[in-house]
């Protein structure tokens, strides 16, 4: 689909936020969303005079280029939000451009539509053309073809290890996608993630990040678990909520028959 999921936005613009990138690459851009997302967090909402840009008076702060493959979602792209579209295929294009071009490259709900073995490739190149990555995928692969639309065919699934393989080290916390971060620069981690206390040996530092992921894991598996608990219990309430009001109308009903008969 050209738009993902709308639980990813906040963690990765927090992410974009906190590296304050000049130069973005969104490969696979779709409609926009996420260069329009960072075109005004990053150009517009801290500068008090950004109307000035808006009315193209004043440069902006960050170039922000795209590249899409799909020429019916070209035309519904903001041209506000991109100094540049790369209109094409990622794998043709990423060729042409130059080492360590960007500071970031953006590639979000993209690569599952291609092959595992097309999809290394083009991480290869992504860390060719940029500094930092981040990258979604969905953790859960689902079949996927759209008649008229070949490039929104589902080809592959991805895991954290295969991810891991292709260079990426952090991953930021989502229950229902890989949100993978390649190469940050240093700083702190746009979320910080406190060790569960039995990992941690009092007075001494936690050093075993597999356990500490397994446990997060773990964690997020659980919170999924917990919201369809919720939503089940929810719609149980709904349908008592929905008997209890008929049986009350059937109450006054029957009450206001017996005063309007005879019997």
């Amino acid at each position: 689909m050209p738009f993902s999921n709308a639980e990813q936005i906040s963690p990765i613009m927090a992410e974009i936020t906190r590296l304050n990138p000049s130069t973005i690459l969104d490969v696979g851009c779709g409609l926009g969303l996420y260069g329009m997302l960072c075109r005004i967090h990053l150009d517009l909402y801290y500068d008090g005079a950004f109307y000035k840009k808006l009315e193209g008076s004043s440069p902006w702060n960050t170039r922000i280029e795209g590249i899409e493959g799909c020429k019916t979602y070209l035309p519904f792209i903001p041209n506000w939000a991109y100094d540049r579209i790369h209109a094409g295929n990622a794998l043709d294009i990423l060729p042409t451009l130059a080492n360590k071009q960007y500071d970031l490259v953006l590639i979000l709900a993209m690569i599952e539509h291609l092959s595992l073995e097309q999809g290394m490739e083009l991480i290869a190149q992504l860390r060719r053309v940029s500094r930092a990555i981040i990258l979604s995928v969905p953790k859960n692969w689902q079949e996927q073809q759209i008649e008229g639309y070949p490039l929104e065919t589902h080809r592959s699934h991805w895991t954290e290890q295969s991810l891991r393989d292709a260079g990426f080290t952090r991953f930021l916390p989502h229950w229902g996608a890989w949100l993978a971060v390649y190469n940050i620069p240093p700083g702190q981690p746009a979320f910080e993630q406190s060790a569960p206390s039995e990992l941690l040996q009092a007075g001494q530092p936690c050093t075993d990040l597999s356990d500490i992921h397994q446990e997060l894991t773990r964690l997020e598996q659980m919170t999924a678990q917990l919201q369809q608990d919720i939503a089940t219990a929810l719609r149980h309430q709904q349908i008592l909520f929905d008997r209890l009001s008929i049986s009350s109308r059937f109450r006054s009903l029957r009450q206001r028959l017996r005063r309007c008969l005879p019997w």
